[in-house]
């Protein structure tokens, strides 16, 4: 009875992980696509964070890397470097969306 309330407990908690990433616009479909070969791609490391917010990041041996935080410095995985990752990308085109889009509009006018 006990474990399958923990494996409830982690269902549920899997769901509300997928429901705050959707919020962000993060799939996993898109993190797929995420590149983590480029050097000094900027990240994201928290959620509500905004640009101007990028954080470094140093990969270490056996595929994990050291997040360099203002609030916390921590090891991290893959996946959760892509999160990352991705969740600057989406802030980025966000932006570029907002600051760019009348300029384009203006040109083809």
């Amino acid at each position: 009875m006990l474990r399958m309330k923990r494996g409830s407990a982690i269902s549920t908690m899997n769901k509300i992980m997928a429901d705050l990433d959707a919020e962000e616009g993060i799939t996993k479909e898109m993190l797929d696509f995420v590149d983590l070969d480029i050097e000094f791609s900027p990240v994201l490391a928290f959620r509500g964070e905004s640009l101007g917010q990028e954080v470094e990041v140093v990969p270490t041996q056996g595929a994990r890397y050291i997040i360099r935080h203002p609030a916390i410095s921590s090891s991290i995985g893959k996946e959760e470097l892509k999160r990352m990752r991705l969740r600057y990308l989406l802030k980025y085109k966000a932006w570029q969306r907002q600051n760019f889009a009348p300029l384009i509009e203006k040109l083809h006018q």
